[in-house]
This record gives structure tokens, sequence and C-alpha cells, in this order.
């Protein structure tokens, strides 16, 4: 499995997501979700090397546009 320099836990309406970054936070690369039933990983990297900004994970944590 990668490892990423960052770190940290989001939470989106009491879901807590562990998220991942090779540079700085706003800029995600994996987002990690569990619950007592399942777990789902996200890992985005577009073609400039950039990730997912803290409201673009949100809108797919949440279902949201």
């Amino acid at each position: 499995m990668k490892t990423y320099a960052q770190q940290w836990t989001e939470n989106y309406k009491g879901l807590n997501v562990e998220c991942a970054a090779d540079k700085q936070q706003d800029d995600i690369h994996m987002a990690l979700i569990k619950t007592a039933d399942y777990f789902f990983r996200i890992t985005y990297h577009s073609s400039d090397g950039h990730g997912l900004d803290v409201d673009e994970l949100g809108s797919l944590v949440m279902g949201t546009q």
C-alpha cells in the first residue's frame, strides 16, 4: 500500500473519513470510510497530479453536488 506524507481525519455529519495526501491537506489523494458493515476507499489522482479538495470529497461522501 502506498505511503502518504500527510494523514488526517475529516468528519462529514458524524461520518469520519480518513484522508491522505502526498503534499498538503487540501489535495486529498486517498480517503477511507469505515463503518461496522463496510469500508470504502476513494483514490484520486488527476492528470496534473492534484487530488480532491475537502468540499469535493464531501460531495462524494454525502452524495451532494
